[in-house]
C-alpha cells in the first residue's frame, strides 16, 4: 500500500467514525452495505444492534453484527441462546400456586380487594378506550404526574391510563388469578389495532403517546406470556391476540421512538448521558422504562410461543440496555431523576431478578454474565444493595436534575436518611431481597435474615408498597420458587413437615405450643412417634378447637370448636354452629382415623373468605390432643382436644 493510498483508507476510516457521532440516531435510510461496512469497521453498538434488527450477516473475520458485546469484538454468550425444546416456565406450579396465593393473602389483608373492586369499572371503560384517554392524559401530564412524585397523595386515585395500567397489573394479584376483563381487552385491542404508534415524531404529545402504548402493551404482553394457560380463548381468539402481539414486539424498535430533535441515547456518550437527557437533546425514553418493558416481553413471548425472531429481539435490546450501567454498576438513565431518583432506581431489582429467572429457564446464569464494561450482573446486583444502604451513591447524577422533578426539589434528596429516601421511592429492602432470592440465596447470607416473607405490605409511611405495577405485572420472586423448591409430600411418614412455612409462622406455632402448656419441644409436637402420646384415645367428651397461624404474620387466632366424642375407640363428631371460619358445613366433613398411635383429621375447609376452600390434613399423635396441619398459602392449622 503507497503512502497516499494509506492517508486515503485513513480519511476514509476518520470520515466513517465521524458519520458514525453524526448520523447513528437514523439509520432507515442507510443501504445494508453501509450498516455492514461500519459494522466491520468498528463501529459502536448502535450499528451492530441495526445490523441485527434487519437480521444481517456482515461476516467480518473478528466482528459478527449479532455476536458482539458493545464495547469488543469478543462473542457475546447470550446470542447463543436458543429456544430449547418443550420449554416450560415453571418446574413446580405448586410452589408456583402457593407464592401466587401468599401474594393474593397480602393484598387482601391491606384491604386492596375492596378498593380494586371500587375501579374496576372505571378502568376498565378507560382502557377500552384507550387512545381517547392517553390524549387526555398528554393534555394533562403535568398535574396527573404530580401525584405519582414522592411526595405525591397515593390516596387521591383518580382513575387514567397510567394508574389503571398499574391496576391491571395488580388485580390478577388481588383475585389469585386472571381476569375475565384482561382478556376481553387484549382482544378488543388487537381487533382494533389500538396501539399502533405514531409515525410523526414531531406531532403533538408524540413522546407522551409512544410512552403509554408501548409501556402498556408490553407490561401486559409480559403477564400474558407468563400466565398464557389461564387465558381461555378460542382458537381464533388466540391466533389474533398472538399474532397481534407478535407483530408489534418485532417492529416496536423502542429505543428508536425518539421525539424529533431529541437523539438516541449513546453508549459511547455515557459519561455524558445525564447531563444529555437534562438537557433535552437525548431522549431518556430510549434507554429506559419501555426498554426494559420491551426487552422481558420479548423474551417470554418469544420462549412461549417458540418464536426466535422475537426472542432474539428480546436479546439484542438485552445487550443495548446493559451499556448504561456505569463502572460502578449505577445505571445512569434512571439515577439523573433528582429527588425521584431512587423511585426510579427502585425498580431495578425486579428487572434485574426477572431477567435473571427468565434465563434461568433455559440454563443460563444470568448473573455471572458480563456487560459491556466488565461487571459482571452479580456486581451489578452489589451495587443496587449498596445503594438501597446508601441513597446518595447515586447524588452524583441525581444532582444534575437543577429543577424540581414532578414538582420536588432536587436538593431535598440530600435530607433524607436513605430510609426515608426508600419510603418515599415505594420500597424497600426487603423487596430488593424477594425481588432479587436467588441472588440472595447465592452470594448474600449477610441478606438472609430478609427473606423470611411473604409479602411487603407497608413502606415506614403506611402507604401500601405494590411491587407489581406499571412497570412489572409479574414477580421474579414466584419464578424463582417454583423453579427452584421440590414440595414433596406436605406430611411425610415420620413428621409433621413444614419446611415451607415461614419463620414468624413455626414461631408462632411455638407460642401456640407454650399456651396450651405443651411440654415437649416443637420438634416433640410435629414428630409422629406414637411412643410420645397413648395407643388409644381416652374415653370421653372432648372440645375440638381449630386454630390457625397466620403465614402474614404469624398471629394465632382461635377458629371454630366442635363436639369431639370417644367410646369404645369409636369417634363421633359434631360439628357446632360459630360464626367464625371455618363455617358449620365445612366443618361437618371432617373425618379421623387413629392408627399405631397416630391420629389423621382430614376435612374440605376454608379459613379466611380470601382462600380457596382445599383438602386439608391434620395429623398428631394419640393421647397428645394436638393436630397440626398446613395449607398452600402457608399457614399452619391446627386442632386442639381438650376435655369437653
Amino acid at each position: 500500500m503507497t503512502l497516499k493510498t494509506g492517508f486515503r483508507y485513513f480519511c476514509f476510516i476518520c470520515a466513517s467514525l465521524l458519520a458514525t457521532q453524526v448520523l447513528a440516531q437514523n439509520m432507515s435510510g442507510w443501504s445494508d452495505k453501509t450498516v455492514c461496512r461500519l459494522v466491520n469497521s468498528g463501529g459502536g453498538q448502535e450499528h451492530i444492534e441495526e445490523a441485527a434488527s434487519r437480521g444481517l450477516d456482515c461476516k467480518s473475520s473478528t466482528v459478527k453484527s449479532s455476536a458482539v458485546s458493545s464495547s469488543s469484538t469478543k462473542v457475546d454468550p447470550l446470542d447463543a441462546l436458543t429456544i430449547p425444546d418443550n420449554w416450560q416456565p415453571i418446574k413446580n406450579q405448586r410452589v408456583f400456586d402457593q407464592e401466587r396465593r401468599a401474594v393474593k393473602l397480602g393484598m387482601s389483608n391491606r384491604g386492596r380487594s375492596e378498593q380494586y373492586k371500587m375501579f374496576a369499572k372505571q378502568c376498565y371503560n378507560i382502557m377500552s378506550n384507550f387512545n381517547d384517554n392517553l390524549l387526555y392524559f398528554w393534555k394533562n401530564q403535568n398535574s396527573l404526574e404530580k401525584q405519582s412524585s414522592v411526595n405525591g397523595d397515593n390516596s387521591v386515585f383518580k382513575p387514567n391510563v397510567s394508574n389503571c395500567l398499574n391496576y391491571y397489573a395488580n388485580l390478577p394479584g388481588v383475585l389469585g388469578e386472571t381476569p375475565k376483563e384482561l382478556m376481553q381487552l387484549l382482544e378488543m385491542w388487537a381487533q382494533e389495532d389500538t396501539f399502533s404508534l405514531p409515525k410523526n415524531p414531531a406531532g403533538g404529545g408524540y413522546s407522551t403517546i409512544v410512552y403509554g402504548k408501548i409501556g402498556t402493551l408490553t407490561v401486559l404482553a409480559t403477564y400474558y406470556a407468563l400466565y398464557y394457560d389461564e387465558f381461555q380463548y378460542s382458537a381464533a381468539q388466540r391466533e389474533l391476540v398472538d399474532d397481534y402481539l407478535t407483530t408489534f414486539l418485532l417492529n416496536v424498535n423502542t429505543k428508536a421512538r425518539i421525539k424529533s430533535g431529541s437523539k438516541q441515547c449513546d453508549p459511547a456518550r455515557l459519561s455524558s448521558l445525564a447531563k444529555d437527557q437534562i438537557d433535552d437533546t437525548v431522549d431518556p425514553d430510549s434507554c429506559g422504562s419501555t426498554v426494559w418493558k420491551t426487552m422481558t416481553a420479548q423474551l417470554l413471548l418469544g420462549l412461549r410461543l417458540n418464536n426466535e425472531e422475537v426472542f432474539k429481539k428480546g436479546i439484542a435490546n438485552t445487550q443495548y440496555q446493559l451499556n448504561f450501567f456505569d463502572k460502578e454498576g449505577t445505571f445512569v438513565t434512571w439515577a439523573n431523576k433528582g429527588a425521584s431518583s431512587m423511585q426510579y432506581t427502585g425498580d431495578l431489582p425486579t428487572f434485574l431478578g426477572l431477567l435473571t429467572e427468565i434465563f434461568a429457564t433455559i440454563d443460563y446464569d444470568f448473573m455471572a454474565h458480563k456487560i459491556p464494561n466488565g461487571l459482571s450482573i452479580k456486581q451489578v446486583m452489589d451495587r443496587q444493595v449498596d445503594i438501597y444502604q446508601d441513597h446518595k451513591l447515586i447524588w452524583k447524577y441525581a444532582k444534575t436534575q437543577t429543577s424540581a422533578y414532578k414538582g420536588v426539589p432536587t436538593k431535598e434528596f440530600l435530607t433524607w436518611s436513605s430510609e426515608e429516601a426508600l419510603d418515599l421511592a415505594g420500597t424497600n429492602l426487603k423487596i430488593l431481597v424477594r425481588e432479587m432470592a436467588r441472588y440472595v440465596d447465592t452470594y448474600r447470607p449477610d441478606l438472609q435474615s430478609l427473606r423470611d416473607q411473604n409479602y411487603v405490605f407497608m413502606d415506614g409511611r403506611g402507604q401500601h408498597i405494590d411491587v407489581l405495577g406499571s412497570f412489572h405485572a409479574i414477580e421474579p420472586y414466584k419464578l424463582y420458587e417454583a423453579n427452584t423448591k421440590d414440595t414433596g409430600s406436605i406430611l411425610d411418614i415420620e413428621t409433621i413437615s413444614l419446611q415451607w412455612q415461614k419463620e414468624h409462622t413455626k414461631e408462632g406455632l411455638a407460642s401456640w405450643l407454650k399456651s396450651i402448656k405443651w411440654k415437649g419441644s416443637l420438634e416433640d409436637a410435629l414428630s409422629l412417634d406414637g411412643s410420645l402420646g397413648d395407643d388409644v384415645l381416652a374415653d370421653g367428651v372432648y372440645a375440638l378447637t381449630y386454630g390457625w397461624i397466620s403465614a402474614f404474620n404469624g398471629k394465632v387466632r382461635k377458629r371454630s370448636m366442635d363436639k369431639f366424642t370417644v367410646l369404645n375407640g369409636i369417634i363421633t363428631h359434631e360439628a357446632k354452629p360459630s360464626s367464625r371460619d371455618p363455617v358449620l358445613s365445612q366443618r361437618e366433613s371432617m373425618e379421623f382415623e387413629m392408627n399405631n398411635g397416630v391420629i389423621t383429621a382430614i376435612g374440605t375447609l376454608q379459613y379466611n373468605p380470601d382462600q380457596p376452600l382445599e383438602k386439608t390434613t391434620f395429623k398428631g399423635v394419640v393421647g397428645t390432643g394436638i393436630l397440626i396441619g398446613t395449607i398452600t398459602d402457608r399457614d399452619i392449622v391446627t386442632l386442639h382436644l381438650t376435655k369437653w
